[in-house]
């Protein structure tokens, strides 16, 4: 199968864009032009169209152009993506073999969680999905850890990309029944999935940082909730906090531990 049939051609002329910008920045849009071979009608909507995005400004309003600061996320977001799961893994496999339980790590995107490895668990029977596979953030312990240090906007766009379908009758289904829950997990530390997107599964989840002590990532700790009881779920819950420090620091954060408070925020989470 041919590669062309993918090809995009306004995807491609702004990739080719960004990168024009980025060898030669500060050019205005008739070098910009000359030097694509482009014309300067096109090559100025496409400026436009990245300029509202963020990931592509103007050098002090001269009309000469920089790269914007949108991509400045977007290259620390990837660089820290690509060696999370990498950093994370031995962490994880220490916990799967502890408990025998799959471990998950999740980031967000879009409203979603993504799964960016897993490390299953040896019974027969467990719960367990492919790496790249995404789940809601509203119901799933991965989504609650990443949503609750999260801007406000992140949440609404979570809600609004996905909405709060209610997957079981313990779903949450409103945004303040969200907003309370992400209240809950702030101070607790931790989140559960009791049943809440799937019956049958439990889950215990706490978020990993990066070296500026933004949250970029969550483990879990998943199970059939026949060998996780509620109360068994609540108690293992300092060991994947414990996880998700120890991955914190490999990533370079080394300020205030969340690993504090243990029996207090086991009663908060439990009533």
């Amino acid at each position: 199968m041919s590669d062309s049939i993918y090809k995009i051609g306004s995807l491609e002329k702004a990739l080719r864009l960004l990168e024009e910008i980025a060898e030669s920045p500060g050019r205005n849009l008739a070098e910009i032009s000359r030097s694509l071979g482009a014309p300067r009608a096109g090559v100025f909507r496409h400026l436009k169209a990245l300029e509202a995005l963020g990931y592509v400004a103007t050098s002090n309003d001269s009309k000469r152009y920089v790269l914007g600061p949108r991509l400045i996320y977007l290259g620390i977001a990837a660089r820290g993506q690509m060696k999370l799961a990498d950093i994370a893994h031995p962490v994880m496999v220490a916990l799967r073999d502890e408990f025998n339980e799959t471990v998950n790590l999740g980031v967000l995107a879009r409203g979603e969680v993504i799964h960016v490895e897993v490390v299953p668990s040896t019974h027969p029977v467990k719960m367990a999905v492919q790496v790249g596979e995404w789940t809601y953030c509203h119901c799933s312990g991965l989504g609650k850890v990443l949503l609750a240090w999260s801007e406000p906007d992140v949440v609404s766009e979570a809600i609004r990309e996905r909405g709060l379908p209610a997957l079981t009758d313990r779903t949450v289904r409103t945004a303040p029944e969200l907003a309370a829950a992400l209240e809950v997990v702030r101070s607790a530390g931790f989140a559960i999935d009791d049943e809440e997107s799937a019956i049958g599964l439990r889950c215990v989840a706490a978020a990993i940082k990066d070296a500026t002590g933004r949250v970029v990532a969550g483990i879990s700790l998943s199970s059939p909730s026949d060998r996780l009881a509620r109360d068994d779920a609540l108690s293992l819950a300092p060991r994947i906090i414990s996880a998700a420090a120890a991955i914190s620091r490999r990533l370079g954060w080394f300020g205030e531990g969340t690993e504090r408070g243990q029996a207090a925020q086991l009663t908060q989470i439990g009533r």
